[in-house]
């Protein structure tokens, strides 16, 4: 009787051992959008840029920590279909791209992708194509506060939590890595999920 006592209570620890660890491993992490949050509390308000020009638009950013990018997405100021790639700066090659339908004016979609592995401290880009439709500038709070005072604008890199931002990119071609750099504001809004 007391070796069955004693090993049924072997039993049940190491049952419990077995399915703590196990939910561990289903447990999965929030996702954060870290460039919402950046524009929520870097930015001053939004303005449309509507010239016509087919551009892609977006930013180079880098995180201190390892993570998993598991979507892409952005926020147009028209309804439409969207071209949504992330790149590596350093190969200034594509790493994947997704097509992002936003079903409404003015508000943000995103589409899942197969999840990408970031290096910690890799620079990387993430653009969206504008098909010749609107796209918002942001201006940097501390743009508008330098210009006041000085003559020198340039404002990023710009670190929030994880996620340090580096750069505005535009270039003018499709599906391929836009080289000009711009440090005053954002150009569009293109947006990853990560989970760390």
């Amino acid at each position: 009787m007391r070796k069955t006592l004693q090993f049924s209570a072997y039993a049940l620890l190491g049952l419990t051992l077995l399915l703590g660890a196990c939910k561990k491993d289903d447990e999965v992490a929030p996702t954060e959008t870290p460039f919402a949050t950046f524009m929520a509390d870097s930015t001053t308000t939004s303005y449309i840029f509507d010239e016509g020009e087919t551009l892609e638009v977006g930013y180079t950013f880098k995180s201190s920590k390892t993570g998993k990018i598991v979507h892409l997405g952005t926020h147009m100021p028209k309804a439409g279909s969207y071209q949504v790639t992330l790149w590596d700066v350093e190969a200034k090659k594509s790493i994947t791209q997704v097509t992002v339908t936003q079903s409404k004016d003015a508000t943000s979609a995103t589409a899942n992708i197969s999840e990408v592995a970031l290096t910690a401290n890799k620079e990387y880009a993430i653009t969206v194509y504008n098909n010749g439709a609107p796209f918002y500038i942001n201006y940097l709070k501390s743009y508008t506060e330098q210009r006041q005072t000085s003559s020198k604008y340039d404002v990023f890199p710009v670190t929030k939590g994880n996620i340090t931002f580096v750069s505005t990119i535009y270039g003018s071609t499709k599906s391929t890595y836009p080289e000009l750099t711009y440090n005053q504001s954002v150009y569009g809004f293109p947006e990853f999920g990560i989970r760390f």
